[in-house]
C-alpha cells in the first residue's frame, strides 16, 4: 500500500510544472524534518528527507543541523527561471528559503540551486 502511495506521488510530481514539482518536494521534505528534529541527524532522518527529491538530482547537507540544505543539481535555465517564481521563503512549521537566486537574471544554462529548511 505504501509503495502504491509513493509511486502515485512520484507520478503526480512528474506531471506538475517544474516549480510546482520542486515546491511539492521541498514541502514534503520540510514536513519530514519538522517531525524528526533531534540533537543530531541520523542516517534514517537524512534518507527520509532525501527520498522526497525524485524529479531532480539532489544533495542534502546537515552540517548546520537542525537547518538542512537541499541542492538541486543541473537545473536547466527554464526550470531555474520557473523555480525563482516560487514564494521565498515558504512559510510553515519549517521555513524554506532559496539561497542566492533572487530573479530569473541569475539563471544560466546549468544551475545548482540550494534551498535551506529552517525549523
Amino acid at each position: 500500500m505504501a509503495a502504491a502511495f509513493f509511486g502515485g506521488q512520484a507520478i503526480l510530481t512528474a506531471l506538475q510544472p517544474p516549480a510546482q514539482a520542486i515546491r511539492s518536494e521541498l514541502v514534503a521534505a520540510a514536513a519530514e524534518l519538522s517531525s524528526r528534529v533531534g540533537p543530531q541527524p541520523t542516517e534514517a532522518q537524512t534518507r527520509a528527507i532525501q527520498r522526497h527529491f525524485r524529479s531532480h538530482a539532489a544533495a542534502g547537507g546537515t552540517e548546520s543541523w537542525p537547518q538542512v540544505s537541499v541542492t538541486l543539481r543541473h537545473l536547466d535555465r527554464a526550470t531555474c527561471i520557473d523555480a525563482t517564481s516560487l514564494d521565498s521563503p515558504i512559510e510553515g512549521l519549517v521555513v524554506i528559503e532559496l539561497e542566492r537566486y533572487r530573479s530569473a537574471q541569475h539563471c544560466s544554462d546549468d544551475n545548482d540551486m540550494t534551498w535551506w529548511m529552517l525549523p
